[in-house]
């Protein structure tokens, strides 16, 4: 009888154990994904620039397919049962003026969105505003009627009327 209440403990210990270790490890999963994110967003910018400069091509070749030797684009959890939503590519931001590029961006979003998200979707689509541009983009999106803001730094789209009704 006694091996069984030691082989409880024993058990109830590993599973403590194995808990914090994989909320340590998700955690890390956690930062990683910020830290090549934030890469990615200086990468846009830095290619960005030396375009602008005409220190490369206008269609620079990505570099992304040979890091790791996989890019198909494809999500991997990292437990099971757990899906991982990836936010939809924004293929034309560029040829957009700064106000619609933000809309556009606002628009995808799956609810309300802070000036730093919009600002790291619109990087992710290749634009080089700052969030000061963000800013003041969404102040005139604002006094249109476009926007509001709803506190705590989020913005949402105003439901436009239909045309029909």
């Amino acid at each position: 009888m006694e091996h069984v209440t030691d082989a409880i403990e024993q058990a109830e210990a590993d599973l403590s154990n194995t808990r914090d270790e994989l909320r340590m490890a998700r955690e890390l999963v956690a930062t990683l994904e910020h830290d090549a994110k934030r890469i990615e967003i200086e990468l846009v910018g830095l290619r960005s620039y030396a375009q602008r400069r005409g220190l490369t091509p206008a269609t620079p070749e990505s570099t992304l397919a040979s890091i790791g030797g996989i890019n198909d684009g494809s999500v991997v959890p990292i437990s099971p049962g757990i899906a991982m939503a990836t936010a939809p590519a924004i293929t034309d931001l560029m040829t957009m003026s700064r106000n619609e590029a933000v809309s556009t961006v606002m628009s995808q979003a799956p609810g309300p969105i802070d000036r730093s998200s919009i600002h790291e979707q619109c990087a992710l689509g290749g634009r080089d505003d700052s969030l000061d541009d963000i800013s003041l983009s969404l102040s005139g999106l604002k006094r249109a009627g476009r926007v509001e803001k709803l506190g705590r730094g989020l913005w949402r789209l105003v439901e436009q009327p239909s045309a029909t009704g």
